[in-house]
């Protein structure tokens, strides 16, 4: 939804403010903002916004009033959001789009980074970020009950 630069780095202060046409969507156009959360050293300097599917381009997202346009459905497949990637896993879309950028010359560079994506602890996949509807539960009122029950003896922990 966006392309951020780290407000302080000389490569990108002329391009905050503008905007890019995105490569596969030709209806659709980006911001160039600056944020403090980008690392100046990391890769280019310049990320690509994804509020929906990550913590940190949520918050970045909430400060610059950006979409939070979701592109993954429940079985981590790409949804109609997605265009052209529509029904490809994450991983084919990848590949895809990686395919896609070349075919146009847009790809400049490869390089294997280290990041840190959630992985679940049980079954070792990686956790998609993804916004969702909550609920939380006030749990005081029935730690409570539960508290009374035991002290009746209605309940007995072992």
């Amino acid at each position: 939804m966006a392309i951020a630069v780290h407000p302080d780095d000389e490569r990108y202060k002329h391009l905050v403010g503008q905007q890019v046409q995105h490569p596969f969507f030709p209806n659709r156009t980006l911001p160039i903002i600056a944020d403090e959360a980008v690392k100046q050293n990391f890769g280019s300097g310049a990320v690509k916004i994804t509020p929906a599917h990550d913590p940190t381009d949520f918050a970045m997202g909430q400060r610059h009033n950006l979409e939070s346009l979701c592109v993954l459905d429940r079985h981590g497949r790409m949804n109609q959001a997605a265009g052209p990637y529509k029904g490809l896993s994450k991983q084919q879309a990848r590949e895809r789009i990686e395919k896609d950028l070349t075919a146009l010359g847009l790809l400049c560079k490869k390089e294997i980074i280290e990041h840190n994506v959630s992985v679940s602890q049980r079954s070792g996949e990686v956790i998609e970020p993804m916004i969702s509807r909550q609920y939380f539960v006030k749990a005081a009122p029935l730690a409570q009950k539960a508290k009374q029950a035991v002290d009746r003896g209605d309940t007995q922990i072992f």
